[in-house]
């Protein structure tokens, strides 16, 4: 297993919980952006853990 991987693997376990202004923020953006809109289905790419996919 590559060091990246391994890093990522490590990081993974706490994305959610840890203080992340800059994923916060997007979250924040992307409800403001997308609240007047109704749709039925969303495919997110490159969503991570998809803790703002909700």
């Amino acid at each position: 297993m590559s060091d990246v991987q391994q890093a990522y693997n490590s990081w993974a376990q706490q994305y959610d919980s840890n203080e992340n202004k800059t994923r916060d923020l997007e979250a924040r953006s992307l409800r403001e952006t997308l609240a007047p809109l109704t749709f039925e289905h969303c495919l997110e790419i490159g969503c991570g853990t998809g803790k703002n996919t909700v």
